[in-house]
């Protein structure tokens, strides 16, 4: 994200890559989101986060929005997180969409907003912020400056190269083989089980095998699902059931992490997100682990017979 870190005005890079000016502070160390966050316990200022995706349009659209207020709201501390870079962070504070916006005060969170609402972030913005002005944290905070120089490190090209490295860990820790058949699949807490679940890690692939399904009127069931997201750890081995189960379905995983430009064509905003397709196009969608919901529209939209496999 390029953005150079102060305690005031700044130019902070949008998700799109444009330069405004800018109040928000953005974040790309745990270590250092931590240090930042356990000083803001010591006061009553209100803290705005908000949980956001380089891959994720309505991110994009309410952008200049969160800028405008950060730079209307003086007394209010806004804070910008990348979900890919800081998914420990994300996964900490129960972040399943983007963007979602947690509203924090002495360390704990009083609101939160799920989704592109302007409106209804404005209006939490100003229920919970201060009557007056408060200090920023950052005048107040030994050793702020020698963060601020050391920050510098974080610039786009090694970043970008450490994102790029993490993202190929992640794929390599998944230890997820691509197949046709029946394959074995690591799940996304480290463990294996038998599976008819076909993970994609390569866009190029994923389109090869989307392209050859478009003529097939065979039902296939995509699962958006990340490695940090709780609800995806808890459906998943019910996904791997319901794939050995309907044999005359095809399943696919894909982790948006991996595979951004594919959630970012398909909208996916929450995960998991399932979309259903036939032919190439979508017949349905569940967001969210809802189990009962997914094997609803699975049996609805299946064949009522299996057909052969694309």
């Amino acid at each position: 994200m390029g953005t150079n870190f102060s305690m005031a005005y700044n130019t902070t890079s949008t998700v799109d890559g444009s330069l405004k000016s800018s109040r928000i502070l953005a974040f790309h160390s745990s270590a250092r989101w931590k240090a930042y966050f356990d000083a803001c316990k010591a006061s009553s200022k209100l803290l705005v986060i908000d949980f956001t995706a380089s891959w994720c349009g309505p991110c994009k659209a309410i952008e200049p929005a969160v800028i405008e207020m950060a730079n209307k709201y003086t007394d209010v501390d806004f804070v910008k997180l990348d979900v890919d870079e800081l998914m420990d962070v994300a996964q900490e504070y129960g972040v399943q969409a983007m963007p979602t916006f947690i509203l924090i005060k002495e360390g704990k969170e009083v609101d939160k907003v799920l989704g592109a609402k302007k409106e209804e972030l404005e209006k939490k913005i100003l229920k919970h912020r201060s009557s007056s002005p408060t200090h920023t944290f950052g005048r107040s905070w030994v050793g702020w400056h020698t963060l601020q120089q050391s920050y510098s490190e974080f610039q786009s090209p090694r970043l970008e190269a450490r994102k790029l490295e993490s993202s190929k860990a992640r794929g390599r820790e998944m230890g997820t083989k691509f197949s046709k058949a029946c394959n074995t699949t690591s799940t996304v807490d480290g463990s294996s089980n038998p599976s008819r679940v076909i993970a994609f890690h390569s866009s190029a692939e994923w389109k090869a095998h989307f392209d050859a399904c478009k003529v097939s009127s065979k039902l296939l069931v995509i699962d958006f699902s990340a490695s940090w997201c709780g609800p995806c750890k808890f459906i998943e081995p019910v996904f791997i059931q319901m794939a050995n189960k309907y044999t005359d379905v095809e399943f696919v995983k894909i982790d948006v992490d991996e595979l951004k430009d594919v959630a970012k064509e398909f909208g996916v905003q929450a995960m998991p997100t399932f979309i259903l397709m036939k032919q190439g196009k979508e017949v349905d969608k569940v967001v969210g682990a809802d189990k009962d919901e997914l094997q609803k529209k699975i049996l609805k939209h299946r064949p009522s017979a299996p057909t052969s496999t694309v």
